[in-house]
């Protein structure tokens, strides 16, 4: 429905006052004012314009920013609002510093500031145990114009897509895990991220220079990359549980009633409701699942495999999990997830068919990866899936919103858990000669075997499924920097593999990396990158 069309029956509802009152909000949030003016008057048939105008008076709330202008930014306002804060966060320390000659009370005035707007900032809920180095480090963030920029770009985002679902704008039938307004601005972004990384060029202390768009291209930044990887590593789990016998499992985790939105086929509100975001869904999730966890350890149950996230078609998250572990321990680790997911609102309706699932797989009759491999295609780029059937969608086609969902909210979509950790893989893979050497037959079999790809291999290498972090084998080794970051802090470098058994670093990174724009640099021939060289 256009602009003009949504007028002339905005033109028949309420007083001529709360007409005029209501266009003015409209135009106060210009960018989202169709999807404002569709709310307003869908309500206004349900439940009459007093109902309406209630509506809109508290999305006017939750829209205005602390100058009473709309938090619907566009880029030239958060450069604005950006270097105006970061100015007055510098001056706001400098006068409490200067009457109070104390850096704990000028930085509690510089993050009262900043935590006025409601903004995300490097203040958390600890701050009060900072040392006055770190303090000092919070406080020049809060200096610093950049991290302003994505402080306010992160708010106005989430504000108002958490806004707009809640009117009703995502849902399978319109706009299906993100509002159609958040996809794209997200889409717009990325179009300027390809732009900058296309200008780019990545140059070592040697003067070697390398465009950035290859770099990402062979990174699991490509998609391809990511997924082939992601399938690589999750038939290695399963051919270790098969040759351990292990128990095969697949979950399903999601919110209670409370944190969703709209109702699946009928695409109504949800009278139960509560106004949760996605963010507030995650945060829900992440802590049933570290209480799980906390209980497994107790329980001494051990456990492997890979978590995925994605949203329900009101961008409500929910978690699947294929996990192995030991056949005597399930029916205990079956209890366990049960009781935590049953922990709150246990008692309404449905919630321990929908809440926490429970499937068992057969190891010796099935493929586990075959079974998940469907929900890692439609979460990276929906390749072979077909049909989503949770958006009634090809997959190819909202594979993108998924992306654009989990980068919009900040979601983590993969997580494998227990084995070595995949940085180790990626930079044993990143070794394109055998090691050599008195007590290198270990790492050399788990070069080999990531070398091949063979993921069953490296875990045999490195420790098994089930090896415990403070056992491993191979660990990730970085190395402090002698410069400090900007916001005076150290700043690490990830440069090989540390062998905890013989206490020697595996050297895989020989070269330092600095970003220049192509058009400052001399032209000549660009070198060939080695596979995942950048973005790790």
């Amino acid at each position: 429905m256009s602009d003009l069309d949504l007028n002339k029956q905005l033109a028949k509802i309420g007083t001529v006052q709360c007409r005029q009152w209501s266009k003015q909000i409209f135009e106060r949030h210009l960018p989202i004012s169709l999807y404002l003016k569709h709310a307003y008057i869908r309500k206004a048939r349900q439940s009459g314009y007093k109902a309406a105008n209630a509506q809109l008076r508290e999305v006017d709330q939750v829209l205005r920013w602390a100058d009473g202008s709309s938090v619907v930014f566009d880029q030239d306002r958060i450069k604005h609002l950006a270097l105006l804060y970061s100015g007055d966060s510098k001056h706001l320390f400098d006068g409490t510093y200067k009457r109070t000659s104390d850096i704990r009370t000028s930085a509690f005035s510089v993050r009262t500031f900043v935590q006025s707007f409601g903004v995300k900032s490097s203040f958390d809920e600890n701050w009060s145990r900072y040392s006055n180095e770190e303090m000092l480090a919070a406080c020049k963030r809060a200096f610093d114009e950049k991290t302003w920029r994505r402080m306010l770009k992160e708010h106005s985002q989430r504000t108002v897509e958490g806004t707009l679902r809640k009117l009703g704008f995502v849902r399978k039938q319109s706009g299906v895990y993100i509002s159609n307004y958040g996809a794209s601005r997200v889409k717009a972004q990325r179009a300027r991220n390809r732009t900058w990384i296309d200008t780019m060029v990545a140059i070592n202390e040697e003067g070697i220079q390398v465009p950035l768009r290859e770099a990402v291209d062979a990174s699991i930044s490509n998609p391809k990359v990511r997924h082939a990887e992601l399938m690589a590593r999750l038939r290695g789990y399963e051919e270790e549980a098969k040759e351990h016998d292990c128990g095969a499992l697949f979950l399903t985790m999601t919110c209670p009633s409370s944190f969703h939105a709209i109702l699946g086929e009928s695409g109504r509100k949800n009278p139960k409701f509560e106004g949760h975001t996605p963010e507030d869904g995650m945060d829900y999730l992440n802590t049933t699942w570290a209480q799980i966890r906390a209980d497994l350890k107790k329980k001494k149950i051990k456990i492997a495999g890979f978590r995925i996230c994605e949203p329900h078609h009101d961008g409500t998250p929910h978690l699947h999990f294929l996990l192995y572990l030991p056949k005597p321990q399930t029916d205990d680790f079956r209890a366990i997830f049960i009781k935590h997911n049953l922990k709150q609102f246990g008692d309404e309706q449905g919630a321990e068919q929908y809440r926490c699932d429970i499937q068992e797989l057969d190891l010796e009759n099935g493929s586990p990866t075959g079974y998940i491999a469907k929900y890692i295609a439609k979460n990276i780029d929906g390749e072979d899936v077909g049909e989503d059937l949770e958006a009634g969608q090809e997959a190819t086609t909202t594979a993108d919103r998924v992306t654009a969902w989990a980068s919009l909210w900040g979601i983590r979509q993969f997580q494998q858990i227990g084995s070595t950790p995949a940085t180790v893989y990626r930079e044993f893979r990143r070794l394109p000669k055998p090691l050599v050497g008195k007590h290198a037959e270990k790492a050399e079999r788990a070069r080999t075997a990531s070398d091949n790809g063979d993921y069953a291999a490296f875990i045999k290498a490195t420790g098994g499924m089930f090896v415990q972090r403070k056992h491993l084998t191979f660990r990730a080794f970085h190395i402090v920097k002698e410069r400090l970051s900007s916001f005076g802090e150290e700043v690490k470098r990830l440069i090989g593999i540390l062998s905890t058994e013989q206490s020697v670093v595996i050297q895989t990174r020989f070269h330092e990396w600095t970003l220049t724009p192509a058009c400052m640099l001399i032209t000549q021939e660009a070198a060939q990158p080695p596979p995942l060289e950048y973005w790790q």
